[in-house]
Formats: C-alpha cells, sequence, structure tokens
C-alpha cells in the first residue's frame, strides 16, 4: 500500500509538472514502468560500484577510436574527407 501511495503522489506531482509544461499526458503511463524495471538497474550499478569501489579495483577508460586525418583541410566546418565523391572542385 505505501508503494502505491508514493506512486500516486509521484503521479500527481508529475502531471502538475506536464500540465505547467504543456506536454501530453499519456507520458505519464510508463512512470509505473520505471519505478520497477529503471530503479531496479540503478541499484544493480550502485551495488557494483560499491563492490569496485570496496575491492579497490579500478575502471578503465574506454578508448575511442580514431578515424580522422590529423591536418585535413577543412572549409566551411566541413573535413573535405565528408564531401561527396562526386564533388571533384578543390576545396578552398
Amino acid at each position: 500500500m505505501a508503494w502505491l501511495g508514493v506512486l500516486a503522489i509521484q503521479a500527481v506531482c508529475a502531471a502538475y509538472a506536464f500540465r505547467l509544461d504543456r506536454e501530453r499526458m499519456t507520458h505519464l503511463i510508463s512512470l509505473p514502468l520505471q519505478q520497477i524495471l529503471y530503479r531496479q538497474l540503478m541499484y544493480v550499478v550502485l551495488l557494483q560500484s560499491w563492490i569496485t569501489a570496496l575491492t579497490g579495483g579500478r575502471l578503465r577508460w574506454q578508448k575511442l577510436r580514431r578515424t580522422g586525418v590529423v591536418g585535413a583541410p577543412v572549409a566551411d566546418g566541413v573535413p573535405s574527407q565528408s564531401r561527396h565523391s562526386d564533388d571533384r572542385r578543390p576545396v578552398a
């Protein structure tokens, strides 16, 4: 009953916020789903973070693979590699 009470209060507050922003109320249908699924997902992430912190583990940064060419000429904010292949005009 307590969970339903909290959900009802959240729904009323969310409906008021949607009304102030002139949003469609149909999006409020996902509120109970958010309470069940999204919160459980956040608990899993939080638990993993605690375990990593308590065990002294370090998380590595994800490396991004670079695909651009360093020093490539840029005209009008568009790199020359991204222009159409049939465009044979020189880039000034």
